[in-house]
């Protein structure tokens, strides 16, 4: 089966790096692994992945105790100066989304339900798969403040 190479085409002229970033919780025997303690009676790890969308090739691993929030393994990332990241909504944390956008690179996260924003500038001509794009500025106090 042949695959579309250019399913995320964000720029036609310069190659331009597409990582997504997630996490799963693999569960552990408390009896041989002690350490991994997450419950009393359950134990486990997460492993964080980030993975090249282009050449579908994990390029980091970090690995923590499942209490660890997701949005604490963002500081351990290698971030690109150009390079595109692709969050879940588990990961709006508006402190290191900040520090993404000062290094250069981008990023798209889904966001919680709550969120406080508005529209401050929409793009008219978008690409067929792209339903919308808009410039936004966050509204809600904390949001603001980070």
């Amino acid at each position: 089966m042949k695959q579309d190479r250019n399913v995320l085409q964000i720029s036609s002229n310069s190659v331009v790096n597409v990582y997504a970033f997630d996490s799963t919780i693999i569960d552990l025997c408390l009896a041989v692994f002690w350490w991994a303690k997450f419950r009393k009676k359950k134990g486990g790890i997460k492993v964080y992945t980030l993975y090249d969308v282009e050449t579908q090739i994990p390029t980091f691993f970090h690995i923590t105790e499942v209490s660890v929030h997701d949005s604490k393994a963002m500081n351990e990332i290698p971030y690109e100066s150009g390079s595109y990241y692709i969050f879940d909504r588990t990961y709006n944390n508006f402190k290191m989304l900040y520090k993404i956008h000062l290094i250069g690179a981008f990023f798209v996260v889904r966001t919680k339900k709550n969120l406080q924003y508005k529209s401050i500038k929409w793009t008219r001509r978008l690409p067929k798969n792209v339903l919308s794009d808009a410039l936004i500025e966050l509204i809600g106090f904390f949001s603001r403040r980070y």
